[in-house]
């Protein structure tokens, strides 16, 4: 099966990078953490999970290591 991958340049990748930290960062900044999710939510989600899948096919493409993010205050 062949995969459509999109090349994708340096800023893309960290714009995408940036979308993931933030959201991670705005997660776990939400209190109580039993909040439910709104439609939007899933959405955004969604939206962060492809462009994850992006960044993932791009970097095994040059066979790179995988990155770690953290979200530091």
């Amino acid at each position: 099966m062949k995969h459509n991958r999109r090349k994708m340049t340096h800023t893309q990748l960290m714009t995408v990078r940036l979308k993931i930290v933030y959201a991670v960062s705005e997660v776990l900044d939400q209190q109580p953490m039993t909040m439910t999710l709104t439609l939007t939510d899933f959405k955004v989600l969604d939206e962060l999970t492809e462009d994850l899948k992006l960044v993932t096919a791009f970097k095994r493409s040059f066979n790179l290591p995988p990155t770690h993010i953290s979200v530091s205050e």
